[in-house]
C-alpha cells in the first residue's frame, strides 16, 4: 500500500489555495468563512479559558514528545465546536452529524475488517474526526474505519519554537506572556506598552481587512457535479504549481506517506461507500488539509497556524463540523425508498428502512 501512496504523492499531487479547498470540499464560501472569522475575533475565543489553557499545554516548554500535543489539540477543537453552536451565522444548535468530535487515537490501531485477513494493515492515525457516540476511544480498543470521518497526522519538529509563537500571539492580543524558564505568566507594564500596542492593533486591523478583500476577489461559486469536478471547475485559470513550489513539502515523505496510507486504508475498509477521504497534517503549529480520491491527491498550498491564525483555524474546524455526510465522502443516493406510506412489504428490507441505498 505504501508503494501506491508514494507513487500518487509523486505523480498525482495537486497544490491549491486554502479557500479553494474549503469551498470545493466543505461547501463553505470565502464570504461565509470570513464572516465566521470576524465573529470569532469579536467574541475573542483566543481568551476563552479552555482554549487558552489548551494552547498553553500545546506550547509549554515541558512538551518533549509528539504525543504531548495530541490532547491539547483535541481540547481546542472540541471547545471550538461547542462555542460555535447557535453563535456563528448559519450554524445551528446541532451539527449535521450531531455527535461529531475530535479524539486522540495514536498509538491505538484502527480496527481492520475481517475480509482483509492476513493482508490487513494496522494503521494508527494520531487524531480522528469521529462520530462520537459510535466509539469511546478511552479504552484500548480501536475505532472502526466506518466511524472515522477524517484523520490527522502530527509531526513535532521545532518544539522550542512553540512557546515563542504562542507568546508572540499573546503579545499581540495582550494577555500575559509565559516565561520560558519558569512556565509562569508575566504581566507587562501597560504604560510602557501602550503606544506600540495601539500601533500593532492598527496594523492587524489593516492586514485583516486586506485578507478579507483578497479572499472575495474574483471568486465565483463552483459547480456541484461531484468533488473532483468541483476542483476542476474552480481551478480553471489557476497556475499549476504541482511541480515547482511543492518540492519542499514533497521531500517530507514520512508524514505525507503515513497520511496517504491512512486514506487508502479508509477507502478499502469502508466497503466502497466513500467517494473520497479527508485528512490533515499538523507540523508543529502549522496545518495543511488534504483530499484523496481515485484520481489523485489535492493539498492546500499554505500552512495554517493554530496559534497565529486561531480565528481562521476555528472557522475551518466549524466548516468541517457543518459538513453533511456527502462532505465527508459518502456516496450520493442511487436508489431511494418509494414515496408511498407505509413502505411496501418488499421494500426496503428492515435493515434499510429509513435509509437510502
Amino acid at each position: 500500500m505504501r508503494s501506491f501512496a508514494k507513487h500518487d504523492l509523486q505523480d498525482s499531487l495537486r497544490d491549491v489555495p486554502l479557500e479553494t479547498w474549503i469551498e470545493a470540499v466543505l461547501g463553505v464560501s470565502p464570504r461565509l468563512l470570513n464572516q465566521w472569522i470576524t465573529c470569532i475575533r469579536k467574541l475573542n475565543w483566543f481568551r476563552d479559558r479552555i482554549i487558552g489553557c489548551a494552547l498553553t499545554d500545546y506550547a509549554r516548554p515541558t512538551v518533549t514528545e509528539e504525543s504531548d500535543i495530541y490532547k491539547p489539540f483535541a481540547r481546542i477543537t472540541n471547545r471550538i465546536l461547542e462555542l460555535a453552536k447557535g453563535t456563528l451565522p448559519g450554524v445551528g444548535d446541532i451539527y449535521p452529524i450531531e455527535d461529531i468530535k475530535v479524539v486522540v487515537n495514536g498509538p491505538t490501531s484502527v480496527e481492520r475488517i475481517l475480509v482483509h485477513g492476513a493482508l490487513g494493515v494496522s494503521r494508527q492515525p494520531d487524531l480522528l474526526f469521529v462520530r462520537g457516540a459510535q466509539k469511546d476511544l478511552s479504552s484500548d480498543i480501536g475505532s472502526r474505519w466506518v466511524d472515522v470521518l477524517a484523520f490527522l497526522e502530527f509531526k513535532l519538529e521545532n518544539k522550542d519554537l512553540l512557546i515563542q509563537t504562542l507568546n508572540s500571539c499573546r503579545d499581540n492580543r495582550r494577555p500575559p506572556i509565559i516565561d520560558i524558564k519558569s512556565g509562569k505568566s508575566n504581566h507587562r507594564s501597560k504604560r510602557s506598552d501602550a503606544k506600540p500596542a495601539t500601533r500593532r492593533r492598527a496594523l492587524v486591523g489593516r492586514a485583516s481587512k486586506t485578507s478579507q478583500l483578497s479572499s472575495h476577489k474574483g471568486f465565483n461559486g463552483p459547480s456541484f457535479g461531484g468533488p473532483k469536478r468541483r476542483f476542476d471547475d474552480m481551478l480553471e485559470g489557476e497556475p499549476d504549481r504541482s511541480r515547482g513550489s511543492s518540492k519542499k513539502w514533497k521531500s517530507d515523505s514520512l508524514s505525507s506517506g503515513l497520511a496517504a496510507c491512512n486514506a487508502l486504508e479508509l477507502a478499502s475498509c469502508t466497503y466502497g461507500t466513500r467517494a473520497f477521504s479527508l485528512g490533515s497534517i499538523v507540523r508543529d503549529d502549522k496545518m495543511s488539509f488534504w483530499y484523496y480520491d481515485a484520481s489523485g491527491y489535492v493539498r492546500t498550498a499554505e500552512n495554517l497556524s493554530i496559534m497565529k491564525d486561531l480565528e481562521k483555524f476555528a472557522a475551518i474546524m466549524v466548516a468541517f463540523a457543518c459538513g453533511e455526510p456527502k462532505h465527508w465522502g459518502a456516496l450520493p443516493d442511487i436508489i431511494s425508498p418509494p414515496p408511498s406510506t407505509p413502505y411496501p412489504a418488499s421494500f426496503p428490507p428492515p435493515s434499510l428502512k429509513g435509509h437510502s441505498i
